[in-house]
């Protein structure tokens, strides 16, 4: 049952089956049935395709045979694969067989559990929404509010609408000639939320990742998002 599951969950995107133990065992299995079941698919629809349509065209094909031979017969045949390879279900059952024999690939060699397209684009989907939610609700972009404090230990306070990515106490903030480091981050008032404390990073440490600030960044970000 356990295996089961796994071979079901694999189909999964790592998000949706996070709560489960999957196996690249499993994820091999699912990606063999998958491909024959394909495989098989394909192969009888196309025997179940060419004998509804040479049953409709038996006359045809038989004044094509007397008149113009077994050359006649084999074009008729290799556009009667063409017109079967077109078919919207068709070139579907080949897509999934291909994704498959990937998926197979990828979990035996590389260990690795590959998702099916739909369910991941499915997760894209719910990501994409989600994000346009989060920024509705976190209000309309506005400029940061940047202050000075030279009473405190933290020399600067920035204020933004927004949660900046990436600031940790390894990044390094450039801003006005001078080099910071985050010492806290702080829950403040909307429509500024997120209150960052920074004070001068010392001469003796180590430069890592240095961030040019810009207090209109906020602005850029949803500039961005819509080029």
């Amino acid at each position: 049952m356990h295996l089961l599951i796994g071979v079901v969950a694999s189909f999964l995107p790592q998000r949706y089956r996070s709560a489960l133990s999957v196996s690249a065992p499993a994820a091999a299995i699912s990606g063999v049935a998958q491909l024959l079941f394909c495989l098989g698919a394909l192969i009888y629809r196309y025997f179940t395709f060419t004998n509804n349509r040479l049953f409709a065209d038996m006359n045809v094909m038989q004044k094509a045979g007397q008149r113009g031979g077994e050359a006649v017969i084999m074009g008729s045949g290799l556009l009667l694969l063409m017109e079967y390879l077109i078919q919207p279900l068709t070139i579907v059952l080949c897509y999934f067989a291909f994704e498959g024999l990937v998926r197979l690939v990828a979990a035996i060699i590389t260990q690795e559990i590959v998702p099916t397209l739909p369910l991941y684009l499915v997760l894209l989907q719910q990501q994409k929404l989600h994000a346009i939610r989060c920024e509705r609700a976190l209000g309309e972009r506005i400029i940061d509010e940047v202050r000075f404090v030279e009473s405190s230990p933290c020399g600067l306070r920035i204020a933004s609408c927004r949660p900046k990515e990436g600031w940790n106490k390894l990044i390094t903030v450039a801003y006005q000639d001078e080099l910071y480091e985050v010492a806290a981050a702080q829950e403040g008032n909307p429509p500024r939320p997120f209150v960052y404390l920074l004070r001068r990073k010392p001469d003796h440490k180590v430069i890592r990742g240095i961030h040019h600030y810009d207090p209109t960044e906020a602005l850029a970000d949803v500039r961005r998002q819509e080029n």
